[in-house]
């Protein structure tokens, strides 16, 4: 890696902001940054326009990226009801 803050746009990310999803597929997964301040800050940016995306600090063995434009996405979790369980979505 160089002197530039490097992120990898994780699956999840793609498939919770429509703008993430086209820059991937136009683009590439990867996108570099001066710092991971400015990381963090284009995060903030389309998620105003989209599904909510952050920056997530890489795992230490990983070699290629210094940090991960991650989402929650639609995970369904259970909750309980007077029924018992349902599936919502967060």
């Amino acid at each position: 890696m160089s002197d530039s803050y490097v992120v990898a746009i994780k699956p999840s990310a793609r498939r919770a902001n429509g703008t993430i999803g086209r820059l991937v597929h136009e683009e590439g997964a990867i996108r570099e940054f001066d710092s991971r301040a400015l990381a963090e800050a284009w995060a903030d940016g389309v998620s105003r326009g989209g599904g909510h995306v952050w920056i997530r600090a890489a795992n230490p063995n990983d070699r290629e990226a210094d940090g991960y434009l991650m989402s929650r996405g639609d995970r369904p979790k259970k909750a309980e009801t007077d029924d018992g369980p349902l599936r919502v979505f967060e």
